[in-house]
């Protein structure tokens, strides 16, 4: 029995209150008691043992930016990546593969899919976008690919899963109309991936430029007083990146507060709140609000707003 079963029964025994643990439970429990705790963190925030590699977070494709700080602060984590970027860096480094390239990771949850540009020394993320790994129709998720980049482009198809039941091989198949390269071993993989990762940061490698996107789920909006949403970045955007945009709006009894969304809904008001900017002692004139965002390469992200009026300037800040 490999650590990682003894550790999911060992917690979920903990969590049902069932006290009747084997002997080798027992042994392991007494030896790596952080390993346990770390583990009951992961479960209370929902998180599977193998999106945790050499302290980085393996980031599901749902996941807001909010989230990600939280999980990362709870965890004392000071990286992340996603599944299909730790992928595609383990088979670049690995196996010189170069083009366009679609990587479709499947951990029995979720399905994300990344599109990467490989090769001249850049490492360029283009597109992301992720499904349930139960979907039974990848129709739409399909189109959503169609509407970001030209089929004919994507030179190789790759599928990571240790989900032997996977039934949507042929369906992206049929749908890139070239065959698709099935692998095991998401872990292990990763793994090579985030070492690589590793090696870029530290500067050990300096031949390779990598250049990411937001996540799908990170659009990030401001909404007025009034209710109006505004985009001010969206997901895929090439980071690092910095938008600005002037608001104009009324102070009311006194307050002008604008609210920070962030997600993927179409309907942009559905989208959850993840912060605020909060003006107080202000007249009820009309007042000319700069709001910037700055991320940088590292996924942080600084929001600050400027009332032109006042000069008085309020800061955000995620990750």
């Amino acid at each position: 029995m490999n650590d990682k079963t003894i550790i999911e029964q060992i917690v979920n025994k903990i969590i049902i209150g069932e006290g009747n643990y084997l002997p080798e439970e027992l042994q392991f429990q007494k030896n790596y008691p952080d390993r346990i705790e770390f583990a009951l963190k992961l479960r209370q925030l929902n998180i599977s043992i193998w999106r945790v590699i050499d302290n980085y977070l393996i980031v599901p494709y749902n996941w807001t930016l909010d989230k990600i700080c939280q999980t990362k602060s709870l965890l004392g984590f000071k990286r992340c990546i996603s599944a299909p970027q730790s992928v595609a860096l383990a088979l670049f480094a690995k196996s010189n593969v170069c083009g366009t390239i679609c990587i479709i990771t499947d951990d029995k949850q979720l399905l994300e899919i990344c599109i990467i540009e490989i090769g001249d020394g850049v490492f360029e993320v283009l597109f992301t976008t992720w499904a349930e790994s139960d979907i039974e129709d990848i129709t739409a998720v399909c189109n959503i690919i169609h509407g970001n980049i030209k089929i004919e482009r994507i030179s190789q198809i790759i599928y990571i899963s240790d989900n032997p039941n996977s039934s949507h091989i042929a369906d992206f198949e049929r749908f890139f109309g070239k065959p698709v390269l099935r692998l095991y071993g998401l872990t292990n993989i990763c793994n090579c991936g985030i070492a690589i990762h590793k090696n870029i940061l530290r500067g050990e490698i300096r031949d390779v430029l990598l250049l990411e996107v937001l996540l799908p789920n990170q659009t990030i909006y401001i909404q007025t007083p009034i209710g109006d949403v505004i985009p001010m970045v969206f997901a895929n955007t090439s980071i690092p990146t910095r938008k600005s945009k002037i608001f104009e709006v009324y102070g009311s009894g006194g307050i002008i507060d604008l609210l920070i969304l962030q997600g993927n809904n179409s309907i942009f008001l559905d989208n959850p709140a993840i912060g605020i900017l909060h003006w107080d002692n202000v007249n009820d004139k009309k007042h000319e609000i700069e709001i910037t965002v700055d991320i940088d390469a590292h996924f942080r992200i600084h929001i600050t707003g400027i009332d032109k009026a006042s000069g008085k300037m309020l800061c955000v800040n995620f990750g």
